[in-house]
C-alpha cells in the first residue's frame, strides 16, 4: 500500500509546480514559501474532523517526535529555504538544480544508518533509474556532460549551496519518518506544518514584509495550492509509515514523469527524444521498486 501512497503523492506533487508557475509567478519567493504551508495548514485538520481517534494528546507524544519537529521546523526548513534561493541567485541553474536529484541516494545512506533499511539489488537499480532520469532532465544544456555539476561541487558556490539543500532534504526524510513512526501521518503533519508555518512567517516578515499583502491578493490560487500541498504531504507521510524511506523519496522525485507526459502530449514540447528517454528511465525505476523493492 505504501507504493500507492508514494505514487499518488508524486502525482499530486507534480501539480504544485504547474499551479505555482502558471498562477503566481510574480509572488515574492519568501511569501510564496510561507503561503504554500500557511494555506495547506487548514487541510491538515480535516482528517481529525472525520476521525477524531487520529488525534494524539500533545502530552503523550514522545521526545523523538518533538525532536524531529523542532529540528525540521527551526533548523532544516529555514536552511533549505535560505540556501535554495542563494543557489538560484547565482544563476547557475543548469549546474545547481541537478544536485537535488541526488537526495534519494543521501536518504538511502541515512536509512541504512538509522533504520537498517537496506534496499534490494533491483530496488537499488530502481532508485538509480529514477535518479538518472530526473538528473538528465534537470541538467539542461550542460556543456561538458552529465557529471559537470559534480566537477563544480568543490569550487562553485551555487552548486555548494544546492548540495546543502540536498543534504538537508535527505536527512529531513529520515526525521519525517521518525516523527511519523512516533505518532501517525496525520498528527505529525499537522504539528510539523504548524511549527514550520510559524518559522517561515518570521522569515517572510523579516525578508519581505512589504510583499505580505500578496497573501490576500492571491488567496484563491494559494488555497488551491494549499490543498494540493496538504494532499501530497499526507500521502507522503503515509507512505513513510511502512515503506523504505529511500524508495518513497525516489518515487516522490518521479513526479517529474507527469510533467514529461503533460509536456509531450499536451504542450507539444521540444527535445521529445531526450524527455522520452528520461521518462523511460523513471518508469523502469518505478517498476523495479514496485516489483522488486
Amino acid at each position: 500500500m505504501w507504493f500507492a501512497f508514494a505514487l499518488l503523492s508524486a502525482i499530486l506533487y507534480s501539480f504544485r509546480g504547474v499551479l505555482e508557475k502558471g498562477s503566481i509567478t510574480r509572488t515574492n519567493r519568501y511569501v510564496l514559501g510561507l503561503a504554500v504551508r500557511l494555506f495547506a495548514l487548514p487541510f491538515f485538520f480535516l482528517p481529525f474532523l472525520l476521525n477524531p481517534d487520529l488525534f494524539i494528546p500533545l502530552g503523550d507524544l514522545s521526545a523523538d517526535f518533538w525532536i524531529s519537529v523542532l529540528i525540521i521546523s527551526i533548523f532544516m526548513t529555514p536552511t533549505e529555504t535560505f540556501f535554495y534561493y542563494k543557489a538560484l541567485k547565482q544563476e547557475e541553474h543548469t549546474l545547481a538544480l541537478p544536485i537535488l536529484s541526488l537526495t534519494p541516494i543521501l536518504t538511502m545512506g541515512f536509512g541504512v544508518i538509522f533504520f537498517d533499511e537496506y534496499p534490494t539489488l533491483l530496488g537499488l537499480f530502481g532508485v538509480l533509474g529514477i535518479l538518472l532520469g530526473v538528473y538528465s532532465l534537470k541538467i539542461g544544456h550542460a556543456r561538458h556532460g552529465l557529471l559537470e555539476p559534480l566537477y563544480h561541487l568543490s569550487r562553485n558556490r551555487s552548486v555548494q549551496f544546492m548540495a546543502v539543500v540536498a543534504l538537508s532534504l535527505g536527512l529531513g526524510a529520515i526525521l519525517d519518518k521518525v516523527g511519523v513512526k512516533a505518532s501517525n501521518a496525520y498528527m505529525f503533519g499537522v504539528v510539523n506544518y504548524t511549527f514550520i508555518t510559524v518559522v517561515l512567517f518570521v522569515v517572510a516578515w523579516v525578508k519581505a514584509r512589504r510583499d505580505m499583502y500578496q497573501l490576500k491578493t492571491h488567496f484563491d490560487k494559494l488555497s488551491i495550492i494549499g490543498a494540493v500541498v496538504a494532499g501530497y504531504t499526507l500521502l507522503y507521510f503515509q507512505a513513510l509509515e511502512s515503506g523504505n524511506t529511500a524508495y518513497v523519496v525516489a518515487i516522490r522525485n518521479a513526479s517529474i514523469l507527469m510533467t514529461i507526459i503533460l509536456g509531450v502530449f499536451w504542450l507539444k514540447e521540444k527535445d521529445l527524444k531526450a524527455k522520452l528517454l528520461a521518462g523511460s528511465f523513471i518508469f523502469a525505476g518505478l517498476v523495479c521498486i514496485k516489483v522488486f523493492g
